[in-house]
């Protein structure tokens, strides 16, 4: 039971808080900045997908966070995507895992069970409303970014000394 609450506070809870602060709120509006809002997207989505071994469905978390994070211009909406998608691997793999017959996990690798099996139909339905999803909401441009018209996350200040450069 120890190992699940650790489980439960690192994976579902902590991890989505750090990593959507670093990934959207730090590097998104870094690379945002300087190189543009659609390949901050792109940047700050392959840098998350590395940073967990790049596994693909990583690289659609990190696409649809940025896009997200881009249009409400809050971290919150991110966060909680991560958390539902922690929780929901999680919570799946524990539920697989206890079918299987193992009682108690004990290992990350118990987790691990039939992450194949029960992944193959879930990314196939992720990738469904993935696609619609970000053939919806990726930006066309670089004007209409965090859910503000002409202006970015980081203040003009910031902004303003970049383009003098």
């Amino acid at each position: 039971m120890a190992y699940f609450v650790q489980l439960l506070l690192g994976l579902v809870i902590l991890a989505p808080m750090v990593e959507e602060l670093f990934f959207r709120g730090f590097l998104l509006n870094m690379w945002s900045v300087r190189r543009g809002v659609r390949a901050g997207i792109i940047l700050s989505a392959a840098v998350f997908a590395l940073a967990h071994i790049v596994q693909l469905g990583s690289i659609f978390l990190g696409l649809a966070t940025a896009v997200l994070f881009v249009n409400t211009g809050s971290l919150a909406v991110p966060i909680a995507l991560h958390f539902l998608n922690n929780a929901a691997a999680i919570g799946l793999q524990l539920i697989i895992t206890v079918f299987a017959g193992n009682q108690e996990v004990t290992t990350i690798e118990d987790l691990r069970i039939s992450a194949i099996v029960m992944g193959i139909p879930l990314l196939l339905i992720g990738l469904v409303w993935l696609a619609v999803f970000l053939w919806r909401n990726f930006p066309s441009d670089d004007s209409k970014a965090f859910g503000h018209s002409d202006e970015y996350v980081a203040n003009d200040s910031v902004i303003n000394e970049h383009n003098k450069e």
